[in-house]
């Protein structure tokens, strides 16, 4: 079962986005905002081939952890998503993670 499934209202479903977001982003590579379109492109380039790596991939598969990678656009394009969320969603996020 999915969790978007789980969420009644927009704002629950947004929340319950939000959370998931960070569980699929994991452990990443970040770079400051307004970084060098070329050194973004060398460092995408990079994460990319890591990726796709047979020695990583080998460790990778040695730990029996999950392993679901994206490309580094994609992953951009997950942060750009989930970090721009209104207010009253980022409030539901908090109300839900103290509850």
């Amino acid at each position: 079962m999915s969790w978007r499934c789980w969420g009644k209202a927009r704002e629950d479903k947004d929340a319950l986005a939000f959370y998931a977001a960070s569980g699929a982003v994991g452990r990443t590579v970040i770079a400051p905002p307004n970084l060098d379109a070329g050194m973004t492109r060398m460092l995408r380039a990079g994460f990319d081939a890591t990726m796709k790596d047979a020695a990583f991939l080998a460790e990778i598969e040695s730990t029996k952890l999950e392993f679901e990678p994206m490309s580094g656009w994609q992953l951009q394009a997950l942060v750009n998503t989930s970090t721009n969320v209104t207010s009253a969603v980022l409030q539901r996020a908090r109300t839900a993670r103290a509850e």
